[in-house]
C-alpha cells in the first residue's frame, strides 16, 4: 500500500478511506475543522473534501439527531451544550420538560362527549392514563389483552407520539380477519403529543378529563426520568401541580402507580404525594435499593453485545 503523501492528486482517482466506524480517515491534504468548541478551543480533527467542518460538527447529522431527541440547539451555532459534554445516551434521550418554546401550538384534547365518541368505541368504559409512555408498546399490550378498557398514552417527545399513532394506524387499516387474529382493537387506545409539566397543557388536560364520561380507574408514571443532577430535580415529572390535577379527575378508588429504579426519585415523590390528602399510599416504602442497583448494572451488562 502506497503511503498516503504518494496518493493521487485527483479526488476521483483517490480510493475512499473509513475506519470500522464508517468514517473518512483523514489524508495529508486534507484541511482541519473550523469549528470552535465552546467557542474557544479549535477542533483538531480533518474535513472530509469540499467540507470545512469534520464529521463531529456537521450540522446537517447534528440537526438530525437533535430532531429526534428534541435536544436544544447550541449558543454558539455549533453542536447542542449536552453533545459538547459527553453525557450517556440515556441522557441525551431525556425529554426537559421546561424546554417548550413560548410560540409552541397549544395542546388540543377532546372537550366534549362527540369528541370522545371519535377517540373511543364506547367512552364510558373505565380508563387508563400513562404518563410518559414512550413509543406505547405497553398501552398496545394492553388494549390487546383489555378490550373492556380504554387506555390515553401521553407523551411529550412528538416524534414517538407520531410513531405509536402509524402503529395504530395500520392495525386499524388491516382487515377485520386479521384484526381478530392478532387480538388487537385500537378503538380503545389513544395517544396524545402533551407536557404534563406545563401549566396550559395541565389546565386543558383537566378539563378534557371532566369531559370524559367514563371513570379514571387507574394512572401509571412508570420509571420516569430521573434527572440526577441537584439543579435539574425540578425537571421531574412528579410535582404538587400535576398530583393536585391527577387528584381532582380521578374516580372514587381509583390506582396512581409510581415506580422507578433510582431511589431518589422515589424519595421525592413520596414525599410530593404525601402532600396531596385525597391520594393514600397504599404501598410499604422498604425496598433493598442495593439490589436494585445490582440489577440495573446486569440489565446493562446483558444489553451490551458480545466482545463489546
Amino acid at each position: 500500500t502506497k503511503p498516503l503523501t504518494h496518493m493521487a492528486a485527483n479526488e476521483e482517482d483517490r480510493p475512499a478511506l473509513a475506519d470500522k466506524h464508517g468514517r473518512l480517515t483523514h489524508t495529508a491534504d486534507m484541511q482541519r475543522c473550523s469549528h470552535l468548541i465552546r467557542g474557544v478551543t479549535p477542533c483538531k480533527n480533518r474535513c472530509s473534501a469540499g467540507a470545512s467542518v469534520c464529521h463531529n460538527h456537521d450540522p446537517t447529522r447534528l440537526a438530525a439527531e437533535r430532531a429526534v431527541c428534541q435536544l436544544p440547539r447550541g449558543n454558539r451555532g455549533g453542536p447542542a451544550r449536552s453533545e459538547v459534554q459527553r453525557i450517556s445516551s440515556s441522557q441525551a434521550r431525556m425529554f426537559n420538560p421546561m424546554s417548550t418554546p413560548p410560540n409552541a401550538p397549544p395542546l388540543v384534547m377532546p372537550c366534549t362527549l362527540k369528541e370522545w365518541t371519535v377517540c373511543f368505541s364506547d367512552p364510558t368504559l373505565p380508563l387508563h392514563i400513562d404518563i410518559g409512555c414512550a413509543r406505547g408498546k405497553m398501552m398496545m399490550e394492553l388494549a390487546k389483552a383489555h378490550p373492556n378498557r380504554n387506555f390515553l398514552g401521553i407523551e411529550a417527545r412528538e416524534p414517538l407520539v407520531r410513531e405509536a399513532e402509524e402503529v395504530v394506524r395500520a392495525a386499524a387499516t388491516t382487515s377485520d380477519a386479521a384484526r381478530g387474529a392478532a387480538g388487537f382493537v385500537p378503538r380503545n387506545l389513544k395517544f396524545i403529543c402533551a407536557n404534563m409539566m406545563s401549566p396550559a397543557h395541565l389546565a386543558v388536560f383537566v378539563k378534557s378529563m371532566r369531559a370524559l364520561p367514563g371513570p379514571v380507574r387507574v394512572i401509571s408514571i412508570l420509571f420516569p426520568d430521573p434527572w440526577i443532577r441537584r439543579r435539574h430535580r425540578a425537571r421531574r415529572v412528579v410535582q404538587l401541580p400535576l398530583v393536585q390535577a391527577l387528584a381532582e379527575i380521578c374516580s372514587p378508588q381509583a390506582l396512581l402507580l409510581v415506580a422507578s429504579d433510582v431511589e431518589d426519585v422515589v424519595v421525592q415523590a413520596h414525599v410530593v404525594l404525601g402532600g396531596e390528602l385525597r391520594f393514600v399510599n397504599a404501598c410499604p416504602f422498604a425496598v433493598d435499593w442495593a439490589d436494585v442497583a445490582r440489577e440495573r448494572e446486569q440489565q446493562q451488562r446483558d444489553r451490551r453485545p458480545e466482545g463489546a
